[in-house]
């Protein structure tokens, strides 16, 4: 019994303390560690909303996709792309999930109930997350981040005027890095390790309790932390002030320019950085752990400040205009007769078209003579007595010979219209057909030269009967 009960005692021990020392430490190692990762990666949105849910058949889900995005979800990530301005976006997650933004174009991000590491980029919108397990927040935006609860470690690199506030954090560790006037607040909480660089106006306060904490600031913003337990490290090199309101006497704290300090502890301060005796450096730039890690604040505000300005997508470019239609049969072949010179346009939108040329002149009259034949058979029965008559006062004998010809273009009928399905089309064809026969044959008769002296014979008898 007793060697049972040493072995439950040996497993309750021990196990948190396994646990505790393979919990990650930096946001990196949290966001690789995650089970299932949401990228969003939309150029606009209105509203984004990821809502975790822990009865779902698979890890993400969105039931309605708005026009202009489009949302995969895989094995191991999940993709929201596209653009959909003045549109909303519900995705649900499964809890513990990683999520990584690099949208910034959305009016507002809301996080609930997913309680997983986050990695964003702060633009324009404001971003609220009710509980997250690690932070990696960068950018340079106005948008404002909201956080309820921090778990994890987190790094803050940032350089615009949006506020980052936390309602409390419990972390390894936290690493502050601002250039901008936008403050950083942390409400209450323990960290362990805590890191503050200010080379701007804004402010950081961490209204909790820290074990550790170096804190340098180099411009007029201040820094200002509730209590610290352990090593404490302050230096201001500038107007800005630290204020510990409840030191813990074991650090050093150097005010205004120092060209090089070393302390008894083993801290060296230099006009560029704040180097402590376990070989951790910090500068307004980037800090460097003792084991090499290196959080290099410029590189996460450039990253975070690529997609700043992302305006509304523009219209897509207009098609290209179509191709010129084929030339005639006749044109091919007198340019193939006389080949020319292909220019290219100077314009997308000039076609490529030639002025005719002398060359052309065969094709032009060609074109011409089936342009006349074409007036004359639709125009046939105006234009057909005209040049009978013209005939007959220029050429008498000319007239006799064509004038049964011409009058035999105006009776001739056009080809019958296509068979069709329809039978009273079929009737109306054939109605048509014949009434246009009458309408020659009367033409014909009016305009025939017999008809005419007809007339005049009938006149001369009226008169000769009036008299």
């Amino acid at each position: 019994m007793s060697r049972i009960s040493l072995g439950v005692f040996l497993v309750l021990t021990i196990s948190p303390a396994l646990a505790e020392t393979s919990l990650p430490t930096t946001p990196e190692a949290a966001l690789a560690a995650a089970p299932y990762t949401l990228h969003i990666e939309a150029g606009c949105a209105a509203r984004i909303h990821v809502r975790g849910a822990g009865a779902l058949q698979q890890n993400a889900d969105m039931r309605e996709v708005p026009a202009g995005l489009s949302f995969e979800a895989g094995h191991h990530d999940a993709w929201l792309t596209g653009n959909a301005c003045g549109q909303d976006a519900t995705i649900q997650l499964r809890e513990g999930a990683a999520i990584v933004s690099t949208a910034m174009n959305y009016d507002k991000l809301d996080i609930d109930w997913v309680n997983g590491p986050l990695s964003l980029r702060q633009g324009r919108g404001d971003i609220s997350v009710d509980k997250a397990s690690a932070l990696l927040l960068r950018g340079s935006g106005p948008g404002a981040l909201s956080l309820g609860t921090l778990t994890g470690p987190a790094i803050l690199a940032t350089s615009g005027p949006g506020e980052a506030q936390i309602d409390t954090a419990t972390a390894p560790s936290v690493v502050i890095g601002t250039t901008g006037p936008g403050d950083v607040v942390i409400r209450g909480g323990t960290i362990d390790q805590l890191a503050v660089s200010l080379s701007g106006p804004g402010d950081a306060i961490f209204d909790g309790v820290a074990r550790n904490a170096t804190l340098r600031t180099s411009a007029s913003g201040d820094i200002r932390v509730h209590q610290v337990l352990g090593d404490e490290h302050a230096h201001s090199s500038a107007s800005g002030s630290i204020e510990i309101a409840m030191p813990s006497g074991h650090g050093e704290r150097f005010t205004g320019v120092v060209r090089d300090s070393n302390t008894n502890n083993g801290t060296r301060i230099t006009p560029d950085d704040m180097r402590l005796a376990d070989g951790t450096r910090i500068n307004s730039h980037r800090l460097i752990k003792p084991d090499g890690t290196i959080i290099d604040f410029d590189a996460l505000r450039r990253m975070g400040s690529e997609s700043v300005h992302v305006s509304t997508p523009e219209p897509p470019e207009p098609p290209e205009p179509p191709e010129p239609p084929e030339p005639p049969a006749a044109s091919v072949t007198s340019r193939a007769a006389h080949p020319s010179t292909q220019h290219t346009p100077s314009s997308p939108y000039t076609f490529g078209m030639t002025l005719p040329t002398l060359s052309d002149n065969g094709s032009m009259a060609s074109g011409l003579v089936a342009l006349s034949a074409l007036a004359i058979a639709l125009m046939r029965r105006r234009l057909i007595p005209k040049i009978i008559a013209a005939l007959q006062s220029h050429h008498p004998a000319l007239a006799r010979k064509v004038e049964p010809f011409l009058l035999s273009l105006m009776t001739r009928v056009s080809d019958p219209m296509p068979q069709t399905q329809l039978p009273q089309l079929l009737d109306l064809t054939e109605r048509l057909q014949k009434l246009d026969r009458r309408v020659g044959a009367v033409e014909t008769c009016v305009t025939s030269r017999d008809f005419h002296l007809h007339t005049q014979f009938r006149d001369l008898d009226r008169r000769q009967n009036g008299a």
